[in-house]
């Protein structure tokens, strides 16, 4: 279920999770998690967001260009969606995304995080998987545990990142967060 909220000045859609913070059945939280349906549900912060094809699984992957005057970017959800609502003290999330190189691009570093929002939009807490190198031609996984520890938590949610030269893109495919 989604239902929308208004966080300070942002209405904002939040995933609805059980009393116990879990996701129904522990099921994928991602909305479009493989941009199949274009990119609604994401957003890049210093880049372009865009679809490719094919994907490394369906017809699409979401594909994010870094801006040519920073080194870095990331694939982050829409305000408010592919959020978990009020995640509870002590639940744990694991995060995991596909993401590769954009042909033609060397070197680029990316990496996968789980961050922890209270209501006025500060992170308090968040977890990061170990950097890897991408490749133009291989796909890489991703993943992630975090265990909430914030108390007054708005949000959980997930971004994938990239670190590289200016201009460069990566690729980004079925993404997932859910709870173990």
């Amino acid at each position: 279920m989604v239902a929308t909220l208004l966080a300070g000045c942002h209405a904002v859609d939040v995933i609805a999770i059980g009393a116990d913070g879990s996701a129904p059945g522990g099921a994928n939280v991602l909305l479009n998690a493989g941009c199949e349906e274009g990119t609604s549900q994401w957003n890049a912060w210093q880049g372009t967001l865009s679809t490719v094809s094919p994907g490394r699984s369906g017809a699409f992957a979401c594909e994010v260009c870094t801006r040519t005057d920073v080194m870095g970017s990331t694939l982050d959800a829409n305000q408010g969606t592919n959020d978990v609502s009020m995640p509870v003290v002590g639940s744990t999330w694991i995060a995991s995304a596909w993401v590769r190189a954009s042909p033609g691009t060397t070197g680029a570093i990316s990496w996968l995080s789980v961050r922890e929002w209270e209501a006025f939009g500060s992170v308090i807490a968040g977890s990061g998987s170990p950097e890897s190198t991408l490749s133009d031609t291989t796909w890489t996984l991703l993943e992630v545990t975090h265990t909430v520890v914030g108390t007054n938590d708005f949000v959980l949610d997930a971004y994938v990142a990239q670190a590289g030269q200016p201009g460069d893109c990566f690729l980004i495919d079925d993404l997932s967060l859910a709870q173990r």
